[in-house]
């Protein structure tokens, strides 16, 4: 889900835009929150820690194809190797 950290840190600096007293400014920073939050909340988005994991999980997942598909070729190296020993 989103960072309320962020949400808060983004409605306080709108809410210090506006010149009022400070129940007033409190207000709207709530309200500012509120929307912030109703509002990125639909979005599909994920945190930065998850953005993260799943970014150590593809560079391992394609080490792990880089690893196989030399695995193969050395395997259709031997086998056109052993098919032309085989021939003579």
């Amino acid at each position: 889900m989103l960072d309320k950290a962020f949400i808060e840190n983004i409605s306080a600096r709108a809410a210090a835009l506006f010149p009022a007293a400070d129940t007033a400014r409190q207000k709207l920073e709530a309200q500012i929150f509120n929307l912030l939050q109703g509002s990125l909340g639909h979005l599909n988005l994920v945190t930065r820690e998850e953005f993260d994991a799943q970014i150590a999980i593809l560079e391992k997942a394609n080490n792990r194809i880089t690893r196989l598909e030399q695995q193969l070729e050395a395997l259709k190296a031997q086998a056109e190797n052993a098919e032309q020993g085989s021939a003579d």
